[in-house]
């Protein structure tokens, strides 16, 4: 990659990492999955490891040669830095005790967020003024990989927020798939009781957040131009992730649209699908009805389009 490129994906990755952080809940932002770092842990750590990259290459370019040496060797692509970096970590490889967050210091995403864009930014305006040999014959420190040219730095930089970014989101998975729930019901004005599986290999952060509001009541009703879909705009707000998000469904399934981003048309409406459909912006799909309910859903959808609305009560069931 040449300088180009590497601001570039340096800009990509950290920005999309941030996003990730701060679309969390609060309960996600702090989860601990057995003694692993949370997410606010993940975030604080990238904090204080992009923070001497931004020193060294802010530094004078004779003072990185007299401090941290040259090298001649041919450099590694981002490829081969990735694996070399990747059985580093198989063999136990693990942060310096510097690097490790502490916790006190996680509570404030804001700041941490704030200050990591901060750094990209200035990092990425460092780079710029190196000349793309110097990139080369310039050397830093690795704890793990050794001597480095500060082009496979920035090899390892990309990589290293992919890293914890994917460690973040499969700890949360983990704790998703645990729930111990499976699914969830309506029951109808009527009694009639229409069962729902979740979605917990697809959308387990969805799955989870939703079972975490039941139980709870809410009117009901028929869509105008979204298709056979019964919905509302009236239920808890969800802070999440956009998961299995799209405007295209299956008849029977379960659609909820994440708090952010505010701007979709979705943003914190509910709906169910009992017919064919497309939704007005992306949700995410994180239910389906079980397949001998769909008679009883597909009735309750055509009563709601005759009589315009329904009171329904959405209960938590392992069925």
């Amino acid at each position: 990659m040449n300088k180009q490129a590497i601001t570039g994906a340096l800009t990509e990755h950290y920005s999309a990492f941030v996003g990730y952080i701060n679309m969390l809940s609060t309960e996600d932002y702090t989860y601990r999955h057995h003694q692993k770092w949370t997410a606010a842990e993940q975030l604080a750590h990238i904090v204080l490891c992009i923070q001497p990259l931004v020193q060294v290459y802010g530094m004078d370019k004779a003072a990185i040669a007299q401090n941290f040496g040259t090298t001649d060797r041919t450099g590694h692509s981002y490829d081969e830095l990735l694996d070399a970096y990747q059985a580093q970590l198989q063999k136990g490889g693990k942060a310096p005790e510097r690097f490790v967050p502490d916790t006190a210091l996680t509570h404030d995403r804001a700041e941490l967020t704030t200050r990591l864009n901060g750094q990209i930014q200035e990092l990425c305006a460092t780079i710029n003024t190196f000349e793309e040999q110097e990139l080369d014959t310039l050397g830093i420190p690795h704890p793990l990989l050794g001597k480095l040219s500060l082009r496979e730095m920035l090899y390892n930089a990309i990589y290293h927020v992919q890293h914890h970014q994917a460690q973040a989101q499969e700890y949360l998975k983990q704790k998703n798939n645990s729930i111990k729930v499976k699914g969830f019901a309506i029951v109808t004005l009527d009694g009639t009781l229409i069962r729902f599986g979740y979605y917990l290999k697809d959308a387990p952060v969805t799955s989870g957040a939703f079972a975490a509001l039941l139980p709870f009541s809410r009117t009901l009703f028929h869509a105008r131009i979204s298709g056979q879909e019964i919905w509302t705009d009236d239920v808890p707000s969800l802070d999440i992730i956009q998961e299995n998000a799209s405007v295209f469904t299956e008849t029977g399934e379960v659609v909820f649209g994440p708090a952010q981003p505010a701007r979709a048309k979705t943003a914190n409406c509910m709906g169910i699908y009992y017919g064919e459909g497309k939704g007005l912006d992306c949700c995410n799909i994180f239910a389906k009805v079980v397949d001998e309910d769909l008679p009883k859903l597909k009735a309750l959808g055509e009563h709601i389009w005759k009589s315009g609305q329904q009171v329904l009560t959405f209960q938590s069931t392992n069925e």
